[in-house]
C-alpha cells in the first residue's frame, strides 16, 4: 500500500501497531538485515514515524517522543531538507538512508509490532541477531578471563550496547546511572559492604565515554567485570534468570548464561 504519511501512522494504529522508529542504530542495523535478506520486496521508499510537524523545524520520533540522535542516523545526502517535514527510509541493495518529503507524498510504510510485553529473551535473542554474534562470540562475553585475551569484534560490542538499550541500561550512547544504580542495588541486595563497593564500580566505569557507542557500552561492561564479576554476574541473573535463555542463531543448541560467566 502507498498513502501520504498521517494515513500511513493511522493505518499501522488501526492495527494496533506504531509506525516504525529508528531511536538507535541497533534498529537501523535489524531493517538493514531485512532489507539484504528479503529483497525485493523490501527495495523502495518507506514513510516512518519522524516528523518535524509542530516542531519547529526539530525532527523528532512520534510514537516515542522524543527527537532524533543524529549520530545514529544516516542521511540521504543533501537531507533534511527545509521544507520537507516527514522522514522516509530509502531501502537499496547497497544502502539503508533517511531522507524527507513531503508529508502528502504516496510511499509505502513500515509499522511496528509494539514489544512492550515483550520477554527477556525475545529481547536478547534480538540483539544476538541482529548483529548476528555466533554462541563462541556470546561464551568470550561472558567469561571474563576471555575479555583480556582475545579481540573482541565491533558486532560483538554492539550487541552489548543493543542489551543496554534494550533494557534502559543506556540512552543516547551513555550510561543510564538511575537505572544502573537500581541495577546494582538489585545485585547486592541491600548489603552495605557490597553496595558500597558497587557504587565505586560505578563511579569508575559508568563514566567511560567514547565517540562510538558500542565501544562505550562495551569499555563499561568490560570494567564491571573486571571490577566486580560476581556483581555482573547477579545483575545477568536478575534480568534473564538461570535458566536456558539464548538460542544459538543457527538453532544448534541453547545455552545457560549463568553457567558462563
Amino acid at each position: 500500500m502507498r498513502m501520504n504519511w498521517a494515513s500511513a501512522w493511522e493505518t499501522c494504529c488501526s492495527f494496533r501497531m506504531s509506525m516504525t522508529f529508528l531511536d538507535t542504530s541497533d534498529k537501523l542495523q535489524c531493517i538493514s538485515n531485512l532489507i539484504t535478506k528479503f529483497p525485493p520486496h523490501t527495495i523502495g521508499d518507506f514513510w516512518l514515524s519522524g516528523t518535524a510537524l509542530g516542531c519547529n523545524g526539530n525532527f523528532h520520533w512520534c510514537f516515542l517522543d522524543r527527537d532524533f540522535n543524529n549520530k545514529d542516523l544516516k542521511w540521504k545526502e543533501g537531507h533534511p531538507k527545509i521544507g520537507l517535514e516527514c522522514v522516509y527510509l530509502e531501502a537499496r541493495n547497497d544502502s539503508v538512508l533517511l531522507a524527507t518529503a513531503d508529508c502528502n507524498e504516496q510511499k509505502q510504510f513500515l509499522c511496528d509490532v509494539q514489544k512492550r510485553g515483550q520477554s527477556q529473551v525475545a529481547k536478547l535473542n534480538e540483539c544476538l541477531e541482529t548483529w548476528q554474534v555466533t554462541d563462541v562470540e556470546l561464551y568470550s562475553l561472558m567469561k571474563p578471563t576471555y575479555l583480556q585475551k582475545i579481540n573482541i569484534t565491533l558486532r560483538q560490542k554492539c550487541f552489548i550496547r543493543c542489551v543496554g538499550n534494550m533494557f534502559g541500561l543506556m540512552s543516547f550512547g551513555e550510561v543510564n546511572s538511575i537505572a544502573l544504580l537500581r541495577q546494582i542495588e538489585l545485585a547486592t541486595q541491600g548489603a552495605p559492604q557490597k553496595l558500597e563497593d558497587g557504587l565505586k564500580v560505578h563511579d569508575e566505569c559508568g563514566g567511560k565515554n567514547f565517540d562510538d557507542e558500542c565501544v562505550t557500552a562495551f569499555e563499561v561492561y568490560k570494567c564491571g567485570q573486571e571490577k566486580a564479576p560476581d556483581m555482573v554476574f547477579n545483575i545477568v541473573s536478575n534480568n534473564f534468570g538461570t535458566g536456558p535463555v539464548v538460542r544459538s542463531n543457527k538453532g544448534i543448541y541453547l545455552l545457560f548464561l549463568a553457567d558462563l560467566i
